[in-house]
């Protein structure tokens, strides 16, 4: 494996990780309230689709030289060449909301992606 991939795995487990004790630690809440108990096996296979899924986001990104900076709180910077766009992580909530999909889109198709 070379250090591309390496770099591309990496960032698939460092999101996956986060997203599982997320994902764990929120549903460990919602079970306080009332929300049914799930066997704790089920982790390790959100891990794993969780892995693939930060595989092709990371993949897809560095395929098309996009580079990824944290800034302060929850935003992030995503940059290639001139363009840029900042977007913010979301929360409390799990899911990105329809604007930052479209800017994101946006963004993909001033640099020469077609989505």
């Amino acid at each position: 494996m070379d250090e591309m991939h390496k770099q591309i795995q990496l960032e698939a487990l460092a999101f996956a990780f986060c997203a599982t004790m997320f994902l764990s630690i929120s549903y460990g809440f919602l079970e306080n309230v009332g929300f049914p108990s799930i066997n704790w096996m089920w982790v390790g296979g959100i891990m794993i689709g969780l892995w693939g899924i930060g595989g092709a986001i990371v993949s897809m990104l560095k395929a098309v030289d996009i580079e990824v900076s944290q800034r302060s709180g929850s935003r992030v910077l995503l940059k290639k060449g001139v363009e840029r766009i900042v977007i913010h992580r979301p929360h409390p909530e799990t899911g990105t909301g329809r604007a930052t999909v479209c800017d994101i889109a946006a963004f993909l198709e001033a640099i020469g992606v077609k989505p």
